[in-house]
């Protein structure tokens, strides 16, 4: 086999392989925007419409990321309101390790109703993103200030169970 052949193989193969994750991302981005409300969608699409051409292609961060990746400098660095904040983040993470992607409307309704949510807290059962309220401080760390505490929406695992409730 000659240095050609090879190459060219090498090309189709990694063609492949980037086709697939992009409709591995696509799928993901779908899926976490699947139930939620007119309301909730034009939150997203607003803060969206004036960024398209900033984030098209490269990640806001100076990372140089593929258009299909981004990282969570990239997500902190845009400082969007804490919805895509959310759905970046479950996107992320499903690209990564195959975090689910729901994202129900109850779940979606606590970043729309508070700015300092953040997708911090992994369900011991799925790995899902629970919402808890923090502040993000300067060194890249949060400080949770209130954790979601009920039934994780995505396998419904009780995060309740064996921990003791503060209050």
């Amino acid at each position: 086999m000659t240095s050609a052949t090879l190459a060219r193989r090498l090309s189709k193969a990694e063609a492949l392989l980037h086709e697939r994750e992009q409709r591995r991302f696509t799928a993901a981005c779908d899926a976490v925007k699947r139930d939620l409300t007119d309301e909730q969608r034009k939150i997203a699409d607003a803060w969206w419409e004036g960024r398209r051409e900033d984030l098209d292609g490269i990640a806001p961060c100076s990372g140089k990321h593929r258009r299909i990746g981004f990282c969570e400098r990239c997500i902190t660095e845009a400082n969007p309101p804490a919805l895509l904040r959310a759905m970046w983040a479950l996107v992320m993470w499903h690209m990564q390790d195959g975090t689910p992607t729901v994202l129900p409307v109850e779940v979606a309704q606590v970043y729309v109703e508070d700015p300092d949510a953040w997708p911090l807290r992994r369900c011991e059962g799925c790995r899902y993103l629970l919402p808890e309220q923090a502040r993000l401080c300067a060194d890249g760390t949060f400080r949770v200030i209130a954790r979601y505490s009920g039934t994780c929406p995505s396998c419904g695992l009780d995060s309740r169970e064996g921990e003791e409730i503060a209050g």
